[in-house]
């Protein structure tokens, strides 16, 4: 019981630090940084690239907005984890991170040079749905590469079978659950 208790507390620090992270992005330092690493990664890959053409503005989007849908995913991963399962797990993860989205972006208010934008809130929230659909698809592929195996031929026999074991299963009910089978002969 206290592994789980202390695997939870790692699970809720990693969240509220991620959480952190999400609230940092939001403020000027943050941004003049990401648009040095911007700058700098887009004079490497596209060099002459003139910083006025509508295809330095389409990459300069489709990066920056990258941030926001990466940041929620992971947020949504990371709610996933500290949230039991239930059937309101999805919902709730979906309403706690436009809560955080839009905290983010009021945050960004307080701040000379940055502008809050309803349509950055619009791209968190689709993160963390982009997130939740990993989840779902996740815990659905796990349900079907899991099956629940019996522990022997002979549980599994009960449940399935009326008219005797098959024949991979006659030689362990002859000689004992020790032996491993293949087929109807000894291993």
């Amino acid at each position: 019981m206290l592994h789980l208790k202390s695997s939870m507390a790692v699970r809720v620090a990693a969240l509220a630090a991620w959480i952190g992270v999400i609230f940092f992005s939001s403020t000027g330092v943050a941004e003049y940084w990401s648009e040095k690493t911007f700058c700098y990664g887009a004079a490497q890959l596209f060099g002459s690239l003139p910083v006025d053409s509508w295809l330095y503005r389409l990459v300069h989007f489709s990066a920056e907005k990258s941030v926001h849908v990466s940041l929620f995913l992971i947020l949504a991963g990371l709610l996933s984890a500290c949230i039991p399962g239930s059937r309101r797990k999805i919902p709730l993860i979906l309403f706690i991170a436009a809560i955080i989205g839009s905290t983010s972006e009021y945050l960004q208010s307080l701040f000379p040079g940055r502008d809050p934008a309803f349509r950055d809130v619009c791209i968190n929230f689709l993160g963390a749905t982009a997130g939740s659909v990993l989840i779902v698809l996740g815990q659905k592929r796990d349900k079907h590469l899991t099956p629940s195996l019996p522990q022997n031929c002979t549980e599994w026999h009960k449940k399935s079978c009326s008219s005797g074991p098959p024949t991979y299963c006659r030689a362990e009910s002859q000689s004992g659950p020790q032996s491993r089978h293949v087929g109807s002969a000894r291993v």
